[in-house]
């Protein structure tokens, strides 16, 4: 007898154990964005660095309220894409997922906001286009996962977290190391820039290398 199968849990039912070398890599994003917290996060929240203060006295409580929920989503994001997650607490992965979709509604539209009143002329396109994009990819996950799409639904949130992480990184750039992006790289907007492209070529690289889950076919 043919049995009937759900077409989304057939896909949560079984996954691929993650690479070794992937491993690695989420082990050292970790470190560094723990880096980042400690250098950046907590002395900006607390009011430690005087150059910072001076830099966000007009923004200052939107910036907090924007870091804040993009770090909800930057943490909850690696608790998403763990099998056992996903796999032995469903409900608990559709209710983090939501949680993290509504970080991301609260933190873009913010950068949003900074850029076009707070940041400097060549910085306001690109922290734009990435906030307009992430917001989009967010948006397609949520649609997908709630379609049951689940192909599509691993496609954009990849592309989702994949556009979250460059917070780690720019940070780490211009606010640990201090590092001056050249004119000849368009300056920090350059670098910007260069950020959401990279990331959303790594999400596609990542889609296709590393199944988020396969297909059970119901045997008769």
């Amino acid at each position: 007898m043919q049995l009937d199968t759900n077409p989304y849990e057939a896909h949560m039912s079984s996954t691929s154990p993650i690479p070794r070398p992937a491993l690695f890599v989420i082990a050292i994003f970790a470190l560094l964005t723990l880096w980042v917290i400690l250098q950046v996060e907590i002395p900006m929240l607390l009011g430690l660095n005087a150059d910072w203060d001076r830099k966000i006295n007009d923004y200052r409580w939107l910036l907090h309220l924007h870091a804040a929920a993009g770090m909800a989503a930057l943490l909850i994001g690696p608790i998403q894409f763990l099998a056992y997650v996903r796999i032995e607490h469903q409900r608990w992965h559709r209710r983090l997922g939501y949680v993290n979709a509504m970080a991301i509604v609260v933190a873009a539209p913010l950068a949003i906001w900074i850029a076009v009143h707070h940041l400097p002329a060549g910085d306001r396109l690109p922290t734009i286009v990435q906030s307009v994009l992430w917001l989009l990819c967010t948006g397609a996950g949520v649609l997908a996962a709630v379609q049951r799409r689940v192909d599509a639904h691993r496609s954009w949130v990849y592309r989702s977290y994949a556009l979250t992480t460059t917070f780690v990184f720019t940070r780490l750039l211009f606010d640990v190391a201090h590092w001056q992006p050249p004119e000849g790289l368009g300056g920090h907007g350059g670098v910007l820039w260069m950020a959401t492209l990279l990331a959303l070529v790594a999400a596609e690289l990542l889609a296709s290398k590393v199944p988020f889950a396969r297909t059970v076919a119901a045997n008769p």
